[in-house]
C-alpha cells in the first residue's frame, strides 16, 4: 500500500510540474550599438571591445537574455523577465565605472540618474576635461557618451518602449548652473564657450546656438518613400503661406535628426526651424526643411 501511496504521490508532483507556466519571453527593440554594451564584463571592456569591434552577444551570456540579434538597425534582445533585471541591474554597474573613470578626470565631475532611468545629470568642468589635443580631450567626454547611452538602454528596458528618450543634463561643475540639456536621442544638449561662461553665474536654458530657432508643431501627412511631409500645426510667424513642408531623409538634413523606430502618418512631432528652408532638389514642389531636431509629441514635456 506503501509503494503506491508513493507512486501517486509522484504522478501528482509530475503532473503539477507539467502544468507550471513557463517563463514568459519577451523582446526588446534596442538601439544599434547595443551590441557593445549587453553582456560585457567591465567598463574596460567596453572601451577594448569598441577599438577591436568584437561584441560580447555573438556569445551572450544566458544570464542576460536567450538570443540577441542585429536587425534592421537594432539589436533585439530576447529575455525573460529575470533576464531583463538582469540585464539593467548590470549595465547599472557598467555606467557606474564609466562615472568613476568620469570623475577621475577632475573633483568637480559627478554624474547620477533618476531610479526610473529617465533623467541624467552631469556636473562637469571643461576646463579640465581639455587634452593636450582635440583627440585626447574627445576621449576623455568618452565615459560621459558611454554612461548617457548605457542609461538609455535601461530607459528602453524599463518602459518597454523602444523610441523611449531621457532627458540629460549638463551643469557646470563648479558653480552648479546648468550649461545644457536635451531629450536623448531626438535632440543634443548643444553648448558653447559662450554659454559656458554664462552657466558660472546662471542657468542656460538655451544655448546660443539655438538663437531664432522655435519648436513648431507639424502632423506627418504623409511618407513618400525617404520624404516625410508635414502640415504645420502653428507657425508662430514661420511658414505662413506653406500648406506642407517636407524633410528628406536621405539628404544631409534628414541626417540631422533622429526618428523613433515607428512612424505613420498622423503622428504628431515638434520640429526646430529657424524659418528657413532647406536647399535640396527632390522633384517636387513642397519646399524642404532643414530642422535641428525633431521630437515626438508625446515625449516634448519631458524635456
Amino acid at each position: 500500500m506503501k509503494r503506491w501511496t508513493i507512486v501517486l504521490c509522484l504522478l501528482a508532483v509530475l503532473a503539477l510540474s507539467g502544468c507550471q507556466k513557463k517563463e514568459e519571453i519577451t523582446e526588446y527593440r534596442l538601439p544599434e550599438g547595443a551590441q557593445w554594451i549587453i553582456g560585457q564584463g567591465s567598463y574596460a571592456d567596453i572601451l577594448k571591445d569598441r577599438d577591436e569591434r568584437v561584441s560580447a552577444v555573438s556569445e551572450l551570456d544566458p544570464a542576460y537574455g536567450v538570443s540577441a540579434v542585429l536587425e534592421d538597425g537594432c539589436l533585439i534582445l530576447s529575455a525573460t523577465e529575470d533576464q531583463r533585471q538582469n540585464v539593467i541591474a548590470h549595465n547599472t554597474e557598467l555606467a557606474r565605472e564609466a562615472a568613476q573613470a568620469f570623475g577621475e578626470l577632475s573633483h568637480l565631475h559627478s554624474v547620477e540618474w533618476s531610479e526610473d532611468f529617465s533623467t541624467v545629470t552631469c556636473r562637469l568642468y571643461y576646463p579640465d576635461c581639455i587634452g593636450a589635443d582635440m583627440k585626447e580631450t574627445a576621449e576623455n567626454m568618452v565615459p560621459l557618451s558611454i554612461i548617457s547611452y548605457i542609461l538609455h538602454l535601461n530607459r528602453i528596458l524599463t518602459t518597454g518602449d523602444c523610441d523611449a528618450p531621457i532627458k540629460l543634463t549638463l551643469k557646470n561643475g563648479k558653480s552648479g548652473y546648468i550649461c545644457a540639456a536635451g531629450l536623448m536621442p531626438y535632440e543634443g544638449a548643444e553648448t558653447s564657450d559662450k554659454d559656458w561662461e554664462r552657466s558660472m553665474t546662471e542657468d542656460v536654458l538655451q544655448s546660443e546656438r539655438l538663437e531664432g530657432y522655435q519648436d513648431l508643431r507639424m502632423e506627418l501627412s504623409e511618407i513618400d518613400g525617404e520624404k516625410l511631409i508635414f502640415t504645420p500645426l502653428e507657425r508662430n510667424g514661420f511658414y505662413q503661406n506653406d500648406e506642407k513642408l517636407c524633410l528628406c531623409m536621405d539628404s544631409v538634413y534628414g541626417e540631422e535628426v533622429t526618428l523613433p523606430y515607428y512612424i505613420e502618418v498622423g503622428d504628431v512631432f515638434v520640429l526646430r526651424v529657424d524659418g528657413g528652408y532647406a536647399l535640396h532638389e527632390d522633384g517636387d514642389n513642397i519646399p524642404d526643411l532643414a530642422p535641428r531636431a525633431m521630437i515626438p509629441e508625446k515625449y516634448y514635456s519631458e524635456r
